[in-house]
Order: structure tokens, then sequence, then C-alpha cells
């Protein structure tokens, strides 16, 4: 128990007093709570639920994606458990796998499936709204998060500005080598590309 003003008080959860004194409850501190009320020592403090014992030995809140449970007496110090794949959750500091009810970055439809060629999702879709696609003439990777991950398509050359499968398209002249044929391809305002093939000794 503690004091507050004149009365004591049965110290809440994440709170604990030794007794024997008229001090207040004490707080547990940054990321620890008491799994009860009425607790007597820092030592009953327990990593809160939603949180992780850091690397460095200071807790930190669980990213989006994951969850924790806390810890318990037996066990004070707890760890982060990542969502199912294609899940996430849609805060941080989940405290339950229930939670786990979106679908992660890069999937979506029914069960979180990865998004496909062409396809994103940025996350947090609720299970069953499906990939948006990319626009028409892009694609993207699997698992694409955002729209700026959409590249245009690649498209074959010979059909892309000039149709260079058109033989049609191509003009004869009397150039014997490709140096020549350059040449003479800049001298017509009409010549925007040339292409230099040999037909028979002396002729271009």
């Amino acid at each position: 128990w503690g004091t507050t003003a004149t009365l004591p008080q049965e110290c809440p959860v994440g709170t604990y007093n030794e007794g024997k004194n008229r001090l207040p409850c004490r707080s547990c501190g940054t990321g620890w709570t008491t799994v009860a009320a009425g607790k007597t020592a820092a030592t009953q403090c327990v990593i809160q639920a939603g949180w992780k014992m850091g690397a460095d030995g200071i807790p930190a809140p669980c990213d989006k994606g994951s969850f924790s449970t806390g810890g318990t007496e037996v066990a004070p110090n707890a760890t982060c458990t990542a969502c199912d794949p294609g899940f996430s959750t849609q805060e941080d500091e989940s405290v339950s796998r229930d939670e786990c009810a979106v679908c992660a970055p890069g999937y979506g439809g029914a069960g979180c499936q990865q998004c496909d060629y062409g396809f994103f999702a940025s996350g947090g879709a609720k299970v069953g709204d499906a990939c948006a696609a990319c626009a028409s003439g892009s694609t993207s990777r699997k698992r694409a998060t955002q729209s700026q991950q959409c590249y245009s398509t690649l498209t074959d050359a010979r059909n892309d500005v000039f149709n260079l499968a058109d033989e049609g398209a191509w003009t004869d002249n009397a150039a014997t080598t490709g140096s020549d044929c350059g040449i003479a391809c800049v001298a017509l305002d009409t010549c925007v590309m040339y292409q230099c093939e040999v037909y028979a000794a002396g002729q271009g």
C-alpha cells in the first residue's frame, strides 16, 4: 500500500510499495508494469504487454506486424512475436495474435496472399481487399508496397517509335560505307535513323 495525501490505498497495477513507510506507491517505469495490484517490490515489475526487452536492456514497444503478451513474475522479460506471413497489426504495441487482423504491406486478397507482378499494397487493408493494380503500361515485382514501385514495361524496340521490322520504312541510298550512310542521313530532314547493309561488293 501507499499514501495519497493522508489516506493509504492499495498500490494499483504498474506500481508497488515495500510498506512500513508513509510513501506513495512507486511506478515501475516506462515499459514495465505489475501483473496485479498490491505489489511490494521493484522485482515484481515485468515487461508490459505490447513491449519487449531490447537488446540494450531497455524496454521497447513492439513494431507493427508483431505483438507481445508481456512478461510474468516467473519470466519478467518478454519478446515480440511476428504475425503469421502476410498478416500485420494496425498499430505498434499490439498485445495479442488477435490483433494480426490486417494484411501486411505487399499482401492482399483472401488470406492476405502476396501481391503478384503488376500489383501492390501498402498494408493495413482488411483481409479480402485485393492488391491495387499498377497503371496501364507499367508493372512491378511481387510483393510491391507502393505505386512508386510500378515501372514502365519493356517494349520491343522494333515496334517502339519506329517499326524497324517494316522494310518499307527504309530507303536505299548510294553510300558504300557506314560513315557515308550516316552523312547521307544527316543531310536529309526526313531521315531519323540509318542502317548499313552490304548487298554486294561496292554497294551499300
